[in-house]
């Protein structure tokens, strides 16, 4: 007689786990180039809003309370991007099953559930949260006379360099997910 011990992981994944370890990567690095994106526009916004941030400071706003506000916005969109995500993925889920080979072990039970909803909360929080403390940063020190002398070339210096930076950051990105899907 003799005992052939498997792990339980392999067991119940076989020779699946990794292409799904593959998958769940490239979803990862595609999550991270959306996010990278968002936070990107909403800095790209709040340049642009700078002689705006700086009459409401004249005004008597004070940066607690415009940083405040960022943060608001960049919670909002946050939000709204992973409501929308949500949504997507309750409808995609089925389609994807059906897609899928039937040899992957227990994919009757893939479903979005609490766990799925969990994490999506917890990252679209995190995004907002990392995008509104990039928007604090860029915002700066906001003052009446430096908005009103402040030049156009000075903004279109510093979205010519945010825009080289977010193409750089989704290339090298998107080359790690063809790596690894070319793994798979």
């Amino acid at each position: 007689y003799a005992a052939v011990l498997t792990p339980f992981s392999e067991a119940i994944l076989g020779r699946t786990r990794a292409a799904l370890l593959g998958t769940l990567g490239a979803v990862a690095i595609l999550c991270l180039i959306a996010c990278l994106n968002v936070t990107a526009l909403h800095i790209l916004r709040t340049t642009e809003r700078h002689p705006e941030l700086a009459v409401r400071q004249a005004l008597g706003a004070t940066r607690g309370r415009l940083v405040s506000n960022l943060f608001g916005e960049g919670l909002l969109v946050a939000a709204l991007g992973g409501i929308g995500g949500v949504v997507v993925a309750f409808a995609a889920t089925p389609l994807l099953v059906a897609m899928l080979p039937a040899e992957i072990p227990r994919l009757d039970q893939v479903v979005v559930g609490q766990r799925v909803l969990a994490f999506s909360i917890a990252v679209s929080c995190l995004a907002g949260l990392l995008s509104s403390i990039g928007s604090a940063v860029a915002m700066g020190d906001v003052s009446l006379s430096q908005a009103s002398s402040r030049t156009v070339s000075r903004r279109n210096e510093f979205r010519t360099i945010l825009v080289v930076a977010e193409i750089a950051a989704a290339v090298v990105l998107s080359v790690a997910a063809a790596l690894m899907a070319r793994t798979l």
